[in-house]
């Protein structure tokens, strides 16, 4: 009685042996946010007389303003990187000034525009902030960690989308909708809420912190998405830790060989402050790791206190 078809009767009708039959659900969706006639019910889909929200949607779309796009964008990355193991990021900061100099794990989170699309401009400025503090010197150089985006692009887009059909749902009360289509506002609002989440996972996959050279390295987290951690701090940790870069605790062995010849006492808050000031050091979760250390130490008969 209508002319529709389900998914599984789609697959069966274009499959052949040389297609990779997990196409047809991407190029499905593909049709269903460009047609402007193609009905979407669960998984049935029919072409209808009755135009869509597409044609509104790309109305909308097209009428976003790019400032409201890049505010959206820097709400969601300010969301998706909320404190996290203790940790408060330092966002979108405009010069080294804006970054504290404390004796701690510190995370900078850089606008989407500082892309590594332009490496040389970003490593310039991660530079910069890692040597200053405004128009001093910065001491606690190793604690700082910078997470970058790939690009911007894929942020921008997923905004646009978000923002597009967030005023559609503005104007519902005066428009001729039908329970069909109210559904497919609701579903389009919860995906592209959904995909701009996943997109600031996707883009900030770039690490940059102060190598054991004293020079910027750069860390490239591969394919990242919120199912692998409980946060995105969270998941960096987790891979700075397996490269070392970060620990929970050290042994007092380390500091036995990483004593200062110059000084023959080495009072407490110089240890804690070197393990964030000296690339050579291993960054610590927490700071306060150094008094287990110490107390180690002087169980052991290696450290005096």
């Amino acid at each position: 009685a209508r002319a529709e078809a389900t998914s599984p009767e789609i697959r069966l009708a274009v499959a052949e042996p040389d297609l990779d039959i997990g196409n047809v659900e991407t190029v499905l969706d593909a049709l269903t946010d460009a047609c402007y006639y193609l009905t979407v019910e669960r998984n049935r889909y029919h072409f209808s007389f009755k135009e869509n929200l597409n044609k509104r949607y790309a109305d909308r779309r097209a009428n976003i303003k790019d400032d409201t796009i890049g505010e959206r964008v820097r709400a969601e990355v300010q969301t998706v990187f909320a404190t996290s193991n203790g940790i408060a990021p330092v966002f979108f900061p405009e010069n080294s000034g804006k970054v504290p100099d404390k004796p701690a794990l510190s995370f900078v989170v850089l606008v989407p525009e500082q892309s590594m699309e332009d490496e040389k401009r970003i490593k310039a400025f991660i530079d910069g902030v890692i040597r200053e503090h405004g128009s001093s010197s910065r001491t606690y150089k190793s604690g700082l960690v910078f997470v970058a985006a790939n690009s911007a692009s894929p942020l921008y887009e997923c905004a646009r989308r978000v923002l597009a059909w967030e005023e559609i749902e503005k104007e519902l009360p005066g428009m001729s909708v039908d329970k069909t289509q109210i559904t497919q506002l609701e579903e389009n609002i919860k995906k592209s809420k959904r995909d701009l989440k996943e997109g600031v996972w996707r883009c900030y996959n770039n690490i940059a912190l102060l190598g054991k050279n004293n020079e910027v390295r750069f860390i490239d987290l591969g394919n990242m998405h919120s199912s692998a951690a409980a946060s995105i701090i969270q998941f960096i940790i987790n891979e700075l830790m397996h490269v070392d870069e970060i620990q929970t605790g050290i042994g007092p062995n380390l500091l036995v060989r990483n004593w200062p010849p110059a000084i023959p006492e080495w009072n407490t808050k110089a240890v804690r402050d070197a393990f964030f000031a000296s690339p050579l050091f291993p960054r610590l979760l927490n700071a306060d790791a150094v008094k287990e250390t110490i107390a180690r130490g002087v169980s052991n008969g290696q450290l005096a206190y």
